[in-house]
């Protein structure tokens, strides 16, 4: 499950890259968001997955592999979270400059 929510990080980003923040049409832009938001859920729903793969299992190893997946999936959740501000511009882009 690891390797599946790694590869649909992956996708999200390669649809976020897709985005043309100036001269793209609407319509390609919120396709592209519905992507990202497609694959960042589904990573985020492979993070609990594993994390059910190690019930019945105690020890040092469980912990560690729940903490380091609990920041993950914090950090997927978050992404999700942006995206989903950016799309609810209502398919208008915007360019945040820090």
């Amino acid at each position: 499950m690891i390797g599946d929510s790694v590869d649909e990080l992956s996708r999200t980003l390669g649809a976020l890259k897709h985005l043309r923040v100036s001269g793209g049409s609407v319509n390609e832009f919120r396709w592209q968001m519905s992507n990202a938001q497609t694959w960042a859920s589904a990573a985020l729903t492979d993070d609990d997955t594993c994390l059910d793969g190690f019930q019945g299992i105690d020890g040092e190893i469980k912990s560690e592999v729940k903490e380091w997946m609990t920041k993950v999936a914090r950090v997927t959740s978050n992404a999700l979270y942006m995206i989903n501000q950016l799309d609810d511009k209502r398919g208008k882009p915007h360019v945040v400059r820090p």
